[in-house]
């Protein structure tokens, strides 16, 4: 997704493009595309808005992301590489509130539940950004880099914490 500068908000034949992009096997010929075609049409089932018929490539990843099978530091990097908005090597107080809100959203197409008001989406990604940098001594307006990000990520959650339901955010 960020090293081949796909757009934020993808339809289908971009979801498609991207995941084959992805996942080709550089050294065949197109012999694995129907796999990638069965996991493009499951992705978009489960992430797309379907009044607008596009999906956020961010919500889609972060899920991804979030169930593999990698180890916890490796998900926790992956998900600070994927929203770091400024092609730094760092993270600002707003792409924390970017991760935090693009994965609640996630994960609530996953659940297939109605998500959060605006409100509650704000008081959520809020706390978690505000509490990086409270438990970092870090002023809002500083950045925090991807050591930095996954001690604090690290601690806040832990690798056996089970995030199954809404409630559980």
């Amino acid at each position: 997704y960020v090293g081949q500068v796909y757009s934020p908000v993808l339809d289908e034949a971009s979801l498609q493009a991207m995941i084959y992009t992805s996942l080709r096997k550089p050294d065949t010929r197109q012999d694995n595309n129907e796999e990638i075609n069965e996991l493009a049409s499951a992705m978009w089932t489960l992430f797309h808005d379907p009044n607008t018929f596009t999906m956020r490539a961010q919500e889609m990843l972060a899920v991804m992301v979030l169930l593999s099978d990698a180890p916890w530091n490796k998900r926790l990097f992956l998900l600070f590489d994927l929203f770091k908005c400024m092609g730094t090597d760092f993270v600002m107080h707003e792409d924390i509130q970017l991760a935090a809100h693009c994965t609640a959203s996630g994960l609530f197409r996953l659940w297939r539940v109605e998500p959060w008001t605006f409100d509650d989406f704000k008081s959520l990604t809020e706390g978690i950004a505000d509490n990086a940098y409270l438990k970092l001594g870090k002023e809002i307006e500083t950045n925090i880099h991807g050591d930095q990000f996954l001690i604090w990520a690290q601690d806040r959650f832990k690798e056996g914490r089970t995030i199954a339901t809404s409630e559980a955010l």
